[in-house]
């Protein structure tokens, strides 16, 4: 699915009514039969309560509210401003639902427990106060209705965004419309799937109001989301006469005693996703527990002793085995100290091909110099919120209020970037995409060691390292 921003959204919508000669009544006329259908198929309600702002999307909702007088659906509509405030377009189904002789009244008359009692008595609350063109905390009596909606439990559809999100960015305001079904019209807006607002869009419909989207869609969208069937065209050809030595090799450099089973998961990771070959360089510790737990991985334990320096004997020994790993992963297991970091910085100035850098390797990432240390084009990191905002050095929450960002910043600094979390965020600097699949299940100690071995494989493997 192709996810665009509001902005180009919203150029459609001119290019639609000036170009191509479509009113601007037609589309939101179109948007409410798309919404209708949607209601009477999903939910079947008898009494609807419409709540509209003062833009097109507001306009939405007065369209709506006649046709769901024709489907003998009990409705009423509460508008934040007067008709005489509302966009040409809103305005004109306005008028009309007044000469239908349609339930609409305006919340500035009503007291906040008389709004409740309308909102309890309905079997669903739509949501068409603020559409792509909001920004910021909601205000005023749009403030004031959202936040009455969230304290009572009926179910709510919003048209185009659930009012209080950012359709860009994908944060939430406060206060914020939590839908449980979203009508999106013409095209996903990007941040309808992402972090935080995702999870406040609630069953996602796209739908098509009679607009050729590829007639006036001419930019290439922000991002786009993947699922299991767009994975699968991306999955490597097997022969059936390949070999193990044909499947790629993985070395997994730096593990250490004290975080052993890191290094056992990455390395389980990779050989579950078809690694053909895992190379562990790590503690005598880290090997003894590798071969009992996973004996087809090969340990390379380091020399009892040695005048080199952690970093100097990590990349000697790793480099004995460059001509075969296709991908070296660094970082699980890896501890935190001093040496470690400097073991990184010499790591990745020296490793030649593929380099994935996860857990602690992407701590000792964030204390090296950035003049210093450059980005590669081979590389890959997989921060979790956490991770990233300390490669950044700013708070968590700005990372988690703009993980679309967030993710497109670290891709421009160090390589291709996996912001972890629900519905994680792929980016190369260039084309952002964002995983469909996942669940809370995840979120447990050892699946992004896990992760990082098999993404290790697939690029250990000759995956595009975007694929990979």
């Amino acid at each position: 699915m192709d996810l665009f921003p509001s902005a180009i959204v919203r150029e459609a919508d001119r290019v639609a009514m000036e170009e191509l000669g479509i009113p601007g009544v037609v589309l939101m006329e179109n948007a409410a039969n798309r919404v209708l259908e949607i209601i009477l198929k999903d939910i079947s309600p008898e009494r609807v309560t419409i709540l509209t702002g003062p833009g097109n999307n507001g306009g939405d909702g007065h369209a709506l509210a006649r046709l769901l007088a024709t489907k003998k659906i009990d409705t009423t509509t509460i508008s934040t401003v007067p008709g005489d405030k509302l966009s040409p377009d809103a305005r004109t189904n306005f008028n009309i639902s007044g000469k239908c002789d349609l339930s609409v009244v305006f919340s500035v008359d009503l007291e906040n427990h008389q709004i409740s009692d309308i909102l309890n008595s309905s079997d669903l609350i739509v949501d068409a106060l603020l559409g792509t063109g909001s920004r910021g905390n909601p205000r005023g009596e749009i403030a004031r209705l959202i936040q009455l909606v969230t304290s009572c439990g009926v179910p709510v559809l919003s048209i185009d965004i659930p009012s209080g999100i950012d359709p860009d960015t994908g944060e939430v305001f406060s206060p914020c419309i939590r839908a449980d079904i979203t009508v999106s019209m013409l095209v996903a807006k990007t941040g309808l799937l992402v972090i935080p607002a995702a999870e406040n869009v609630g069953k996602l419909h796209v739908v098509d109001i009679g607009v050729p989207v590829k007639k006036i869609f001419h930019s290439n969208p922000r991002a786009f989301s993947i699922d299991r069937e767009f994975c699968s065209t991306r999955l490597p050809a097997r022969a059936m006469s390949i070999h193990k030595g044909q499947r790629g090799c993985v070395l997994i450099a730096g593990g250490s005693g004290n975080y052993r089973g890191a290094t056992v998961l990455a390395a389980m990771g990779a050989l579950r996703a078809g690694s053909g070959l895992v190379l562990s360089l790590g503690d005598r510790e880290v090997e003894m527990a590798l071969g009992s737990v996973l004996p087809e991985a090969i340990s390379l334990p380091f020399p009892e002793s040695t005048d080199l320096s952690y970093g100097e004997n990590l990349i000697q020994e790793a480099l004995k085995w460059s001509s075969k790993a296709g991908c070296c992963l660094i970082g699980p297991g890896f501890g935190r100290s001093e040496e470690k970091t400097e073991a990184l910085s010499l790591f990745w100035r020296t490793w030649k091909g593929p380099v994935l850098v996860d857990a602690d390797g992407l701590h000792a990432l964030s204390l090296m110099d950035r003049s210093f240390i450059q980005g590669r084009p081979d590389s890959v990191i997989t921060p979790h919120e956490g991770e990233a905002a300390r490669l950044l050095k700013v708070p968590v929450e700005t990372v988690s209020n703009n993980r679309l960002a967030t993710a497109r910043e670290l891709a421009s600094r160090w390589g291709v970037c996996v912001l972890k979390g629900p519905l994680s965020i792929i980016d190369d600097g260039e084309s952002t995409a964002i995983v469909e699949e996942g669940n809370p299940c995840l979120s447990v100690p050892g699946s992004g060691d896990i992760l990082s071995g098999i993404i290790s494989c697939f690029l250990a493997g000759g995956c595009d390292i975007f694929d990979a």
